[in-house]
């Protein structure tokens, strides 16, 4: 439970700094990431086991990477692509679970589970990191043309 609650108290801060610093990019991150962890623990409400590929978290999470992906070539920032890099991985972990359809439980909630955390921590970085350029590119002179 202490996890659980850890993990959307991330959730929570990060969007929030996200959404309120990151930008038209940050906002759609934002909504995309939130919608699909919401949708995600509404879906594992429905199915608890695991023990087999979980097909609506399978299909939200598909649905996310097809946003996420939009957002990447539309975006401006690199954070965007890395986002949509590391929940293409979360998306390929439902693929083996149904090439190996003996794949062990834990080790697919596990590996599903474990994306979301770097994303978030990506997503604040790379919006920092574009804040900063910014400021330092409005000290820099203009560069004269060849």
């Amino acid at each position: 439970m202490v996890i659980l609650l850890s993990f959307w108290i991330l959730v929570v801060v990060c969007c929030a700094y996200g959404a309120a610093f990151g930008g038209r990019s940050g906002r759609i991150g934002v909504t995309i990431f939130a919608s699909g962890a919401l949708l995600t623990g509404f879906a594992t409400l429905v199915d608890r086991e695991w023990r087999a590929t979980v097909y609506l978290v399978f299909w939200i999470d598909l649905l996310c990477l097809i946003g996420f992906l939009f957002l990447a070539l539309r975006s401006r920032h690199y954070w965007p692509l890395w986002f949509a890099g590391l929940h293409l991985v979360a998306v390929l972990v439902h693929l083996v679970t149904i090439i190996t359809p003996h794949f062990l439980p834990k080790a697919y909630v596990a590996l599903q589970a474990f994306w979301a955390i770097p994303m978030l921590v990506i997503m604040v970085a790379g919006i920092r990191r574009d804040r900063q350029a910014m400021k330092e590119s409005a000290f820099l002179p203009p560069c004269s043309p060849l």
